[in-house]
């Protein structure tokens, strides 16, 4: 039944693959942990390569160190107009935060810096050797207060998800940080932070909690639900630059 599932995914028959999964997830519990992830193809209502889905199959989470200016971002993050302004995205259910329009990628000060990230992102993609090229199309920043709380939660109109930090401090929380939830049997972990070679790892346990480190950027499969917790929080606000990208 898993060959032709699969089968289902390499041929872009999305809603297929959905709703088997999801009638088999009745009478067998491991095939709930998939409905996630079909669904989400799903909504995307997107086609893809047999390339592109061999690699998004299997989920993966980058992190790279940046060589963008973290000081400057932030007097233009001061300098946003809008700022603290009501907007749709007041009401996400998210606590003690602050989230500007998604659309800064289009805003004067901060276009370029888009297609840098746009470009550093694609560049950690070519051992996938994919036929496109992915292209960021939304952008903002957030302000998340002491005690500042975001829902689990994922972006199911983008095919990768990522997010600059700007101003972070360092905790010995355990839960302090990017938590990205697993219902799969393993993510793959590409980290560039090392001076030396890129460092692939496994992670097989049920969460993965990422301490952000300033200039700091980490991307990974819209798919994939995540939250942030940042009630020992001993700084006044944590800011960072999130990101969707698709193909």
């Amino acid at each position: 039944m898993n060959k032709i599932i699969f089968f289902l995914y390499k041929k872009n028959f999305f809603k297929l693959a959905y709703f088997l999964v999801y009638f088999l997830s009745i009478f067998i519990s491991d095939y709930s942990k998939k409905i996630t992830f079909y669904k989400f193809f799903k909504k995307r209502k997107s086609i893809y390569s047999k390339g592109e889905l061999l690699a998004l199959n299997q989920p993966k989470i980058f992190i790279f160190k940046s060589k963008f200016n973290s000081e400057n971002i932030l007097k233009f993050i001061k300098k946003y107009e809008n700022i603290y302004k009501k907007n749709k995205y007041s009401y996400d259910g998210h606590k003690n935060i602050y989230q500007s329009e998604h659309d800064l990628n289009k805003h004067k000060n901060f276009n370029n810096l888009s297609k840098k990230i746009q470009k550093a992102v694609n560049s950690k993609l070519r051992i996938f050797n994919l036929e496109r090229q992915l292209k960021l199309h939304k952008m903002w920043f957030v302000i998340t207060n002491k005690a500042g709380k975001i829902k689990k939660h994922s972006h199911f109109d983008s095919d990768f998800s990522g997010v600059m930090y700007l101003k972070v401090e360092k905790s010995k929380s355990k839960n302090f940080g990017l938590k990205i939830f697993n219902p799969y049997e393993k993510i793959e972990l590409y980290d560039f932070t090392k001076k030396s070679k890129m460092k692939k790892s496994v992670i097989t346990k049920k969460e993965f909690i990422y301490k952000p480190k300033i200039k700091n950027i980490i991307f990974f499969n819209s798919y994939l639900e995540h939250s942030v917790d940042n009630k020992h929080a001993k700084i006044k606000e944590r800011i960072s630059l999130p990101f969707d990208l698709k193909f």
